[in-house]
């Protein structure tokens, strides 16, 4: 399956004459890091009630889609 933001950015890339490997070791280290806090933040989360997270979730996700389309 081709995911199409993938494809598009890479299309991209090759077209601006992007050094491949930089942007790789970039994508990466953004994506590490992340992560990493998505992790820590998920440890220090748990301790509140399950409703609201799911809640607070929605809400979230709800708003960077807006923000998409705007």
């Amino acid at each position: 399956m081709v995911i199409f933001s993938a494809f598009s950015a890479g299309i991209s890339l090759a077209l601006y004459e992007v050094n491949i490997v930089k942007a790789a070791i970039l994508f990466t280290t953004i994506t590490c890091i992340n992560s990493a806090i998505g992790f820590i933040l998920g440890g220090k989360l748990k301790a509140l009630p399950r409703k609201k997270l799911e809640i607070s979730s929605g809400i979230i996700l709800i708003a960077l889609g807006l923000f998409a389309l705007i």
